[in-house]
């Protein structure tokens, strides 16, 4: 969703051909990003525990992946 958003931003961006919103767009996400990896993280593993550190294990943070879970091929074929 994060990146998502910041892609949409950007793209006002260039759209408006406006470099200060760029790189202020840059800026900001960056800034939550580092939020997120750094702080936010800590603190669901610890409101969480195990369940949450197994979803981080099986969930990519910033760029999804869009290969088959193992679990999946076997309840298709």
């Amino acid at each position: 969703m994060g990146l998502g958003t910041g892609i949409l931003y950007l793209g006002f961006g260039i759209i408006f051909n406006s470099p200060s919103f760029m790189f202020i767009t840059i800026f900001l996400f960056t800034l939550f990003f580092l939020y997120y990896k750094l702080i936010e993280e800590k603190e669901l593993a610890a409101r969480f525990g195990e369940e949450y550190l197994e979803y981080k294990r099986r969930t990519p943070f910033l760029i999804p992946t869009f290969r088959r879970k193992k679990s999946y091929k076997r309840i298709y074929r």
